[in-house]
């Protein structure tokens, strides 16, 4: 699901040229950084792209995801 996820993620950063990079998977985690003033916004579009990944699993619709904004990579 992870790597949906991450393809997902890649495609739409590439596509939407937006100004965000896809740093590190770190077991269910995926990290991204962006500009500041562009984190809020893409913040709630990873979301709804790490839900769709969740969707095409699991179906039924259980899994969440949790989304961060740190200026540091934490745990």
């Amino acid at each position: 699901m992870c790597k949906v996820a991450a393809v997902l993620l890649y495609n739409r950063i590439h596509e939407s040229n937006y100004p965000v990079k896809l740093r590190m998977q770190v077991h269910d985690q995926l990290d991204t950084t962006s500009d500041p003033e562009f984190a809020w916004a893409w913040s709630r579009e990873m979301d709804e792209i790490m839900c769709e990944a969740a969707l095409l699993i699991i179906p039924n619709g259980l899994l969440k995801s949790d989304t961060n904004i740190t200026p540091v990579w934490t745990k």
